[in-house]
């Protein structure tokens, strides 16, 4: 049997079938993974399967996951969504039979086999039949993660399984997200070759086309789409007030919710910021009880996997960079200066969770954008505090470059005065927000509903080129 014709076999698999006959349509969604402690990961996964749903309804949906479990279910306003888990993670060795090595290993053998053997050898290997299934497979990396910008392992993670889907044959769609930044030229090589290789390619930044252009050479073919990050779609899902005492017993004053990151607050890691982060949380607690006369509740965005007390007692020992513990501490640091008037959200809750008690603060200052996106996506006016390039190219879909305080840039004093003049004018920028963040969602779901069935050459019949 000659090479081409073998590989078709191989991707050659039994769909689901919908009434009339037709094979439902079978995407994978990696790097979005749900169960992580990164909430603003979880979101992006939440939100893709969303996105997904809107544009195929009967979609089968293949999920990237650590967990054993065969199903994974996606909480939403209308009931939870069933997607199937897959795992899957990066490898160098071959003994990891989930690994990109294990599986890129089998496939190469299948490929040289007659047809009942290689197809058994594909079946013998839950992933490598999942993703040989799939019609195309979407990588939303984390978000942020297609840089070599967190160190070469990093980046080798982050790129070992787009190029096992490359050498599945499978399509490959880039969600929206932020590329870069790219230190090394061989990075960039890499990353051209994915890009070029991409049904479609999105970035969520309003400058994100020109830079992609630039990192491919001034070639850039017509895949290319921005649209605003995905997590714009993320429902937040009511949790019973007895749950949180703090937000419950409200007594009119204003309530501000302040995102601490751990990675800003307890990492060795130079971020190339102007002051100590610890020295401007300590700032904005004191203007926002003091000054404006609040209620303080922290916000943890990238949970640990310990309870609060339990990561406490261990930081030390863990260096761990949680915002759990980074709250943790602040609470332990602040509580005797501020009493009821400072509250640290409990543990642990989901993305969903977690946005609906961001959308009760009358104001949010946050430094994960992901929290940040969570508030502005309901209206709430919030101020980013930035540390990288991402902040300021998402955040201008809606307009709200003027929120986005870098803190590469400014002190803690000029920070400040930024806060205070966003917080005085919190009525009219939540009246704006009200209506440029509608309009914000619809481009995302126009990103589903016409720019995915279009790169994929999906027709109403769910038949790919």
């Amino acid at each position: 049997m000659p090479e081409a014709e073998r590989t078709m076999v191989l991707r050659e698999t039994t769909r689901p079938v919908r009434s009339g006959g037709q094979a439902a349509l079978t995407l994978g969604v990696l790097g979005g993974m749900l169960e992580t402690g990164n909430l603003g990961v979880a979101a992006l996964g939440l939100s893709a399967i969303k996105g997904i749903r809107l544009a195929f309804p009967d979609c089968r949906v293949i999920v990237q996951t650590v967990e054993t479990d065969p199903v994974v279910r996606v909480p939403s306003r209308g009931g939870a969504i069933e997607a199937e888990a897959m795992q899957l993670y990066s490898s160098r060795g071959l003994r990891g039979r989930f690994g990109t090595s294990h599986l890129k290993t089998v496939y190469r053998m299948a490929r040289r086999l007659p047809r009942p053997i290689s197809t058994a050898l594909i079946r013998s290997n839950r992933t490598l039949e999942q993703l040989t299934r799939c019609d195309a497979v979407l990588d939303v990396c984390g978000g942020d993660s297609f840089a070599d910008f967190y160190g070469a392992r990093g980046f080798e993670f982050q790129v070992q399984p787009k190029l096992l889907i490359e050498e599945l044959g499978r399509p490959l769609v880039l969600l929206p997200q932020t590329y870069g930044p790219f230190q090394h030229e061989q990075s960039i090589a890499v990353a051209r070759r994915i890009i070029e290789y991409s049904a479609l390619v999105a970035t969520r930044e309003v400058a994100g086309i020109e830079e992609l252009r630039r990192m491919c050479g001034g070639a850039l073919h017509d895949r290319v789409v921005c649209c605003p990050d995905m997590a714009f779609l993320l429902d937040p899902l009511p949790v019973e007030e007895e749950r949180e005492p703090f937000l419950r017993e409200s007594d009119g004053r204003p309530l501000i919710g302040l995102n601490v990151s751990g990675l800003l607050h307890l990492s060795n890691k130079d971020f190339g910021l102007r002051e100590p982060y610890p020295r401007l949380i300590e700032a904005i607690a004191e203007w926002a009880i003091n000054r404006c006369g609040g209620r303080l509740l922290l916000v943890p965005h990238v949970l640990s996997h310990r309870p609060p007390s339990d990561a406490l007692a261990q930081l030390d020992r863990s260096r761990e960079v949680s915002d759990t513990v980074a709250c943790g501490l602040v609470m332990k640091q602040l509580e005797a200066r501020y009493g009821e008037r400072i509250g640290c959200l409990g543990w642990p809750y989901d993305a969903c969770q977690t946005k609906y008690f961001v959308g009760r603060c009358d104001f949010f200052i946050g430094a994960r954008m992901h929290a940040c996106i969570g508030a502005i996506s309901q209206a709430v006016p919030t101020a980013t505090l930035a540390y990288s390039k991402k902040a300021l190219g998402v955040l201008s879909h809606v307009e709200m470059q003027e929120a986005v305080v870098d803190l590469r840039e400014v002190s803690i004093a000029e920070c400040m005065e930024r806060l205070k003049r966003l917080f005085d004018r919190r009525r009219e920028v939540r009246g704006f927000l009200e209506e440029k963040v509608p309009q914000v969602q619809a481009e995302v779901r126009r990103f589903f509903v016409e720019h995915l069935p279009r790169a994929l050459g999906v027709n109403g019949a769910f038949a790919l080129r």
